[in-house]
């Protein structure tokens, strides 16, 4: 699949199941993007030891956030909940093999 076919399916999929969001990155102004909440209980293995993320992630486009750093900060309603919150970036921010998306784990601002 050709980069702008995938990047044309990415943004339907953000269109139909993503969520706005605002976005704050550190030190800067805030804006809309779209989020898509992803499961958190993927598996890694930080040197070498497996673990499971138990807080939530998200998967951002690219083309909205060129550049997503630990501390930025999102504020969305989770599917589960009704009220929008502060979510902060933490560790874990990993983009797709066509950096096309990030995928980053959250944690309560």
């Amino acid at each position: 699949m050709s980069d702008a076919r995938a990047q044309a399916a990415l943004d339907a999929a953000f269109r139909h199941h993503g969520r706005d969001a605002l976005y704050t990155p550190a030190g800067g102004a805030a804006r809309t993007v779209r989020v898509r909440p992803v499961s958190p209980d993927q598996v890694y293995a930080p040197m070498g030891v497996p673990s499971v993320a138990e807080n939530p992630a998200v998967e951002l486009r690219v083309s909205e956030v060129p550049e997503l750093k630990d501390g930025d900060i999102l504020n969305f309603a989770l599917p589960e909940s009704a009220s929008p919150r502060d979510w902060r970036i933490q560790g874990a921010i990993r983009a797709d093999g066509r950096r096309l998306k990030w995928k980053a784990e959250l944690r309560r601002a």
